[in-house]
């Protein structure tokens, strides 16, 4: 064997033990993926958001225990165009559950007459509406839209930030609100879960423009249609 031939065969060898053991990787990453195995998260900027996105991974953990639904960003709408957003839902055998989620750092402190509530964090103070009037502004929203849910219960639920002021029953934390969750009992029927469920799919397919929204129709028909006033 002539010397180029053994340099070609040196140089082939040596990218083969680099990119071999890079090729098991990226196989093994994808077969792990594809199994269901991992999860990748979205790309989400808004920190509310990713709050949203933190529970709606607890609610689905509780529908593997119990059974049931769990929905995001939920918009509902009234027969006279009023709608709402309700941050993260479970519809399932332990009840239904309205939650407004919130994602803030340092020490919160309100209650429920308030109608803001204080986020202290270092030097600044921030302010956040109360999200036990949210909660109860949901809950009435949801049973005048959705016919016959029977019982319904809202939570406020902070995935960040210190909430040790705050003393209301229905104010958790993350990891207090999924113990809280997995303690309640069965008592609705799954003919009713399945029945109040269609009445919220109904929404997610037909849903409501936001304010934002609605603005940004409004221009496109603008550019797009001259005779549009």
């Amino acid at each position: 064997m002539d010397k180029d031939a053994i340099i070609v065969l040196v140089v082939v060898s040596a990218l083969l033990l680099v990119l071999l053991p890079l090729l098991f990787i990226s196989f093994r990453e994808r077969k792990r993926t594809s199994s269901g195995h991992k999860e990748k998260e979205p790309f989400i900027l808004d920190k509310g958001e990713r709050g949203e996105y933190i529970v709606d991974k607890m609610l689905k953990e509780v529908c593997e225990y119990f059974g049931g639904y769990s929905y995001r960003g939920l918009k509902l709408e009234d027969e006279y165009g009023n709608w709402t957003e309700i941050d993260n839902v479970y519809i399932g055998p332990i009840g239904i559950y309205l939650i407004e989620t919130k994602n803030r750092d340092g020490i919160i402190q309100g209650d429920i007459s308030s109608k803001k509530w204080t986020q202290i964090s270092g030097t600044y103070i921030h302010y956040l509406d109360n999200p036990i009037m949210q909660c109860i502004r949901h809950e009435k929203f949801f049973k005048r839209v959705i016919k016959n849910v029977g019982k319904v219960e809202s939570l406020s639920i902070f995935v960040s930030g210190d909430i040790s002021n705050i003393q209301y029953k229905n104010v958790f934390t993350l990891r207090d609100a999924e113990k809280y969750l997995v303690k309640q009992k069965r008592f609705l029927a799954d003919s009713k879960v399945e029945y109040i469920n269609s009445q919220v799919l109904k929404f997610i397919n037909n849903p409501p423009f936001t304010h934002k929204q609605y603005s940004q129709w409004m221009e496109n028909q603008k550019r797009t249609n001259s005779n549009f006033y």
